[in-house]
């Protein structure tokens, strides 16, 4: 599963964190901030980021449903529609270095937060967590492969208990399962570029679609930026 370099994650680490700040962490919807980067794409997108023209911003915020009035009177909208603009381009210039790029998996991930700092190790980890938190996913998922052969084995007896129990644990808070999910976004917020790493291969298909695609990225950056993508993140694995 091929990832965007450690230099573009870099990249838009300090994207994200800036942004944070400007917009105090009030962050977005996870809806609202896929539809937008969504509609980023293409040429208005390339002309508002070449630009720092009212009308160019206007444009942009035309293609996203966000009218004049509501740039000029809500900060919300101030922030919303130059950080798609920003981010369309990186997502496009990222998809394409991409392709050509290394392979990488969770277990990886994991021992680069490890060793951060070493040599050899391109992803970083800077909050100590990620190493717990990519562990647990990766735990996780194995535990989760065990139960369908399981399953199979029984004929879809002990997947039903599974699946029951499983609903029944949706519905509690801070289970590790959401605790972790909403680590990984604070982290990536915070400049990981390990946990950044990590939402991007939780984020779609990468195995089928040979590294995924600039639609998993967009994904990925909405889970990143909004306040509810740690859910999406959390169904995910």
């Amino acid at each position: 599963m091929s990832l965007p370099t450690p230099a573009q994650l870099e990249e838009l680490s300090g994207l994200i964190v800036e942004h944070g700040k400007l917009i105090k962490g009030k962050w977005y919807t996870f809806k609202g901030m896929l539809q937008t980067l969504e509609r980023a794409r293409g040429d208005i997108a390339s002309k508002a980021v070449g630009s720092v023209a009212k009308s160019a911003v206007n444009s942009m915020a035309s293609a996203a449903g966000v009218t004049t009035a509501g740039i000029s009177t809500s900060a919300g909208f101030v922030a919303f529609v130059p950080v798609a603009t920003v981010l369309a381009p990186w997502i496009a210039a990222a998809d394409i270095v991409r392709q050509a790029g290394d392979i990488f998996e969770l277990h990886q991930l994991k021992d680069h937060a490890l060793q951060s700092g070493r040599s050899g190790v391109r992803y970083y980890c800077i909050c100590g967590k990620c190493f717990e938190n990519i562990k647990y996913v990766v735990d996780k998922k194995e535990r989760n492969v065990g139960r369908v052969a399981i399953g199979v084995a029984t004929l879809g007896v002990s997947a039903v208990f599974t699946t029951i129990n499983s609903i029944v644990k949706s519905f509690q808070s801070g289970r590790p399962k959401e605790m972790v999910s909403k680590g990984l976004v604070e982290s990536a917020r915070g400049g990981c570029t390990v946990a950044m790493a990590a939402i991007f291969l939780l984020s779609g298909n990468w195995e089928f679609l040979r590294g995924g695609n600039a639609g998993t990225m967009r994904r990925a950056i909405a889970i990143m930026t909004s306040e509810d993508g740690w859910q999406v993140l959390k169904s995910s694995w």
